[in-house]
């Protein structure tokens, strides 16, 4: 008889258990809704912690290192006027770009001097692109090529106009960049023309960049009056696209090829959604978040190796890779002004600025949890507007936007 009380009191037990799982009201915490992602090799780039803009082909801004536990200022660099996101080598050399009085591309070492750097033609606001033999940077005037030791190899200025934040490679080395012209180019690691696909909804000026399925056969590109384009690389033609409005930010691409993103940057949208689609544009999923505030332009999410996306305007959120709600983080009178990043541990960095009333600008850690690691106030600078990095020495690399530094957080 007891062994039967005993028997029925679990099993009681246990069907309260799954009922409050099965129940997402109850719990919005889902910890057991996770698709583990992993790092795609990618041959063409350089090995390094952080080779491009976000970080990888698929723009995921995930790091495999640690970040910094402290939130201390170890180094402000002076460095007048990026407006690029930066890149780092192996020995955690900077590359960056500097738009205002001397116009060029910069190798910064790790204290902050500069070891080189090449003259823009103009305009430079495309983060550096660091493949396995070159540096890869473009201006209002072309595309370049320069070696490690800042030699410059070839330059492609037929009608290459780029205005735009970001650039990508393919698995063979070929270089993709989308000029003012909406106009996709596939330029050879020789610096030759291997095709181009004109599209007037190819956004011409996005504030992010192309980004890769993990197979390196599609190409997602932001759209001026749809928010995804998909580009089949091998038969060079447009797959699909998707959305109603203009996408100011990359989309960002998982292990297993699902695309995410928020579209409408700058619109007077109190209701914001999070889409994610599959790899033939169909959607899986949205999420619908309330914010009156402007969603800024090149704000990526992030996704860390569990599947979750984080992302946000004036809270941060974190949904599983279900599109689950699993908990948000409000910033109060602030708002979030730069990509958003992840490292190996799931801990998020972010700069965010003051979007009504004092003027305020920082850098914030949360832990997977939703809980505040850290928060640094930033002062004497204009804004954060760009994606950070983070080195194999659990360091910070973040730089300011149309202002005057590069901080190393430790």
């Amino acid at each position: 008889m007891k062994k039967n009380f005993t028997l029925f009191i679990l099993l009681g037990v246990v069907s309260v258990f799954l009922f409050y799982r099965c129940d997402k009201s109850i719990d919005p915490i889902i910890d057991l809704d996770i698709s583990p992602q992993s790092d795609i090799t990618w041959a063409s780039l350089l090995e390094s912690p952080w080779s491009m803009n976000h970080g990888n082909p698929q723009s995921n801004g995930r790091s495999p290192f640690r970040g910094p536990k402290l939130g201390q200022i170890k180094l402000k660099i002076p460095y007048y006027g990026t407006e690029s996101s930066i890149a780092l080598d192996n020995n955690s050399n900077i590359y960056t770009t500097c738009n205002y009085s001397f116009h060029r591309l910069s190798s910064l070492n790790p204290g902050g001097s500069e070891m080189w750097n090449n003259p823009a033609s103009g305009t430079i606001n495309t983060t550096p692109l660091l493949t396995k033999d070159a540096v890869i940077w473009a201006d209002a005037s072309g595309l370049y090529s320069s070696g490690y030791d800042g030699k410059l190899n070839w330059k492609y200025d037929n009608d290459c106009s780029i205005w735009n934040l970001g650039i990508n490679v393919g698995l063979d080395g070929t270089i993709y960049c989308v000029t003012e012209k909406h106009t996709l180019k596939a330029i050879s690691p020789e610096g030759e023309l291997l095709w181009e696909l004109t599209d007037e909804k190819f956004l011409e000026d996005g504030d992010g960049a192309p980004t890769f399925s993990p197979d390196g056969k599609t190409l997602y590109i932001q759209g001026n009056s749809v928010s995804v384009i998909a580009v089949d690389v091998i038969d060079k033609k447009v797959k699909w696209e998707y959305g109603n409005m203009e996408l100011l930010s990359s989309p960002i691409v998982d292990s297993q090829g699902n695309i995410y993103f928020i579209p409408g940057a700058y619109r007077d949208l109190p209701i914001k959604t999070l889409y994610c689609l599959n790899s033939k544009g169909a959607l899986s999923w949205q999420f619908d978040f309330n914010d009156d505030m402007p969603l800024f332009d090149n704000v990526e999410p992030t996704i860390d190796y569990d599947g979750n996306i984080y992302f946000g305007v004036t809270e941060v959120y974190s949904v599983s890779h279900s599109g689950n709600l699993r908990w948000k983080y409000d910033l109060k009178t602030l708002g979030i002004t730069s990509p958003l990043i992840s490292d190996v541990d799931g801990n998020i960095y972010i700069g965010v600025a003051s979007l009504e009333g004092a003027y305020e600008v920082a850098i914030i850690s949360l832990n997977n949890k939703g809980e505040l690691n850290w928060k640094i106030d930033i002062e004497d600078e204009r804004a954060l507007g760009a994606s950070p990095a983070i080195t194999k020495n659990k360091e910070l690399i973040f730089p300011t936007f149309r202002a005057k530094s590069i901080f190393t957080i430790n």
